[in-house]
């Protein structure tokens, strides 16, 4: 199999790197032919039926070549030349339109020897020098993935891949250790390969169990009384499952070398008698590992509570009465609740996070009347117990669920329930400046004032995100905000590719009026604007030039929208509002922006019932000085 899989990727290659490119390059049945040259990688693989509403977009910028796009506009496949020479050196896979996988030819010949994971796949980077398809050692690999990999070989019998994993005689002697220290490691390298070879023989590990997940306390720097020294991470175990059986597995002790970890051992199925396997640098070796034996029934029982979790959500599924609803969210928040109490650092407040969102969404469905007392309770605790990341997590939760609840209720008051809004919003980032969430407060506070006419106001809210927490989404649309308010003036900068596949550039409107329209279908100005633009067209003809900047998430609603309304100028397939085009513009509502013949803005915010009038200020010839 692994022959056919290189067979795809030469000649496709071989397609996407000739002059075909101008003729419109591959098919999206050949893009869809890709598959990763690496066994079980979880990728999105459109159904048969859904392959034909798929296309293929050329890309621009800093590399060259494809994206393949699903009917939804998530990316599927991107088909890169990154340097040049226009041939295909980089094959990216995608699933939910974020990058999982790609494969990576580093010298130019079509083949690819370097392999990499991104995303929820993990961090690994393999390398594969001699370009067999086959990872020979790894310039990036987790402690996680160490045990998922050696787990994945011991049950498929891979003895190269398991090999990939081990330290190498090499690494060992240049390791900070002592020379009797590197000798045994040495040997638990031989042992680990015999170990391997029988546990393979007699079969240990069924090949349908599936891994579970990672064992282990933290890893130790072990000092040297010369060198920098060493890290190593002791009584590492892992577990495993086989339907409805759970297993453990000893790993031992994983030694980090660079990015990547190395292992020593070849895992062990355990007995209940047994204790792991013992350590190797950390003092009382039998004690360390009853330590381990504690950690892993520890993650044993927090592994029955997340399959109980599991238990729950199907029940949710199959439920249909509002009271059963209700009673299977809060036993849901009690196990969520249980695991968080147990669990420490960053996982205890992933898991509190958790039970928020879940509070959050039973209560938005209505399924949780009290949802939004149980979050405010929850605050409440976090607050006294001085935890303020965690307070304003469920307090900001409690807040937009008063919120969606009340804009949801029959025969609303509107204006009054967005008034409690901001200032519940106002009251947040008071009570909590420095939660992540204060970002999303200040912003919505921000959107409301600009809407308002309070640009001033807006200006200071945008300044304060952007210099308070610059490395949030919140903060990159504050910033184009921040421009667009005083962008008068200023050269207008939009790069994008059009519906039917062109690059376009503003640059190239020179001598041309201009009207840069960032809209959504379902907007409910849509067709009051489009008519204004429509009747302006038909005024100026090609003196006037229009381009439409759709911010709908689904390119099917912009095409729909275009033909039923029979537009026929430019548009720019926006990625949505959080797109790159509206964040550098900071655009939070469907905008007209007049360019003047000289590439500048005259008018960065014009209403369709003023457009003629600023039109005909824009076209007025200049007045003549007498």
């Amino acid at each position: 199999m692994k022959k056919n899989t290189l067979f795809f990727i030469i000649p496709l290659c071989a397609i996407m790197t000739s002059l075909a490119l101008a003729q419109g390059g591959p098919s999206v049945e050949q893009a869809l032919s890709f598959k990763p040259t690496q066994p079980g990688v979880d990728y999105a693989q459109p159904a048969e039926e859904d392959a034909a509403s798929c296309r293929l977009e050329q890309l621009s910028g800093d590399i060259s070549g494809w994206k393949l796009i699903d009917k939804s506009g998530q990316t599927l496949r991107v088909f890169a030349d990154t340097n040049g020479d226009k041939a295909m050196d980089q094959w990216r896979y995608f699933k939910e339109g974020v990058e999982v996988y790609r494969d990576i030819d580093t010298n130019g010949n079509n083949k690819p020897d370097e392999y990499r994971w991104f995303n929820m796949s993990g961090s690994r980077w393999g390398l594969d020098k001699n370009e067999d398809q086959r990872i020979e050692s790894w310039k990036r690999i987790s402690a996680e993935e160490v045990t998922a990999e050696a787990f994945a070989a011991l049950k498929t019998g891979d003895k190269p891949r398991f090999m990939a994993l081990l330290l190498t005689a090499e690494e060992i002697d240049a390791l900070d250790i002592t020379a009797a220290q590197k000798k045994q490691l040495k040997g638990l390298i031989e042992k680990a390969v015999t170990d391997f070879e029988e546990a393979v023989k007699a079969k240990t590990v069924d090949r349908k169990a599936e891994f579970l997940q990672f064992n282990g306390d933290k890893p130790s720097a072990i000092p040297s009384d010369l060198g920098e020294g060493i890290v190593a991470f002791e009584n590492v175990s892992s577990f495993a499952r086989i339907n409805d059986t759970e297993m453990q597995l000893a790993n031992g002790t994983l030694i980090q070398i660079g990015d990547a970890w190395k292992t020593l051992f070849c895992p062990q199925v355990q007995t209940d008698a047994e204790h792991g396997i013992a350590s190797i640098f950390l003092p009382g070796g039998a004690a360390s590992a009853a330590v381990a034996s504690s950690n892993a029934a520890s993650a044993q029982k927090q592994q029955e509570l997340i399959t109980s979790i599991e238990r729950i959500d199907a029940q949710l599924q199959q439920a249909t009465d509002v009271a059963q609803k209700s009673a299977l969210h809060k036993q849901r928040a009690a196990v969520v609740e249980k695991i968080a109490q147990s669990a420490v650092g960053e996982e205890r407040d992933m898991w509190y996070r958790q039970l928020a969102d879940g509070l959050q969404l039973g209560a938005q469905l209505g399924e949780l009347a009290d949802g939004a007392d149980i979050l405010a309770k929850f605050a409440d605790k976090f607050k006294e117990e001085g935890d303020e990341n965690l307070a304003g997590y469920f307090s900001f939760r409690e807040l937009m669920t008063r919120y969606y609840l009340g804009m949801a209720a029959p025969n609303a008051d509107w204006a009054e329930i967005q008034m409690k809004w901001y200032a519940g919003l106002e009251k947040f980032v008071e009570d909590y400046p420095n939660s992540p969430d204060s970002a999303e407060a200040l912003f919505q506070l921000a959107n409301a004032r600009e809407m308002s006419g309070r640009e001033s106001d807006a200006a200071k809210w945008y300044s304060q995100i952007v210099s308070k927490f610059p490395q949030t989404p919140q903060a990159v649309k504050s910033k184009g905000a921040l421009y667009r308010l005083s962008s008068v003036g200023k050269q207008m900068q939009l790069k994008g590719i059009t519906s039917n596949n062109k690059a376009l550039d503003i640059a190239k409107f020179k001598d041309y009026n201009v009207v840069v329209y960032y809209w959504s279908a379902l907007s409910s100005s849509a067709q009051t604007d489009v008519m204004a633009l429509k009747a302006a067209k038909e005024k100026y003809g090609s003196k006037l030039q229009i381009i439409g900047v759709n911010l709908d998430n689904n390119p099917e609603q912009m095409t729909q929208f275009v033909e039923q309304n029979n537009i026929g100028w430019y548009q720019i397939d926006g990625k949505g509002m959080d797109g790159p085009l509206a964040s550098e513009m900071g655009i939070i509502a469907p905008t007209m922006i007049l360019v003047d013949a000289s590439g500048k803005i005259v008018n960065r915010n014009v209403q369709a019932r003023e457009l003629d009038s600023a039109l005909k200020l824009l076209f007025a010839p200049p007045t003549k000085l007498d």
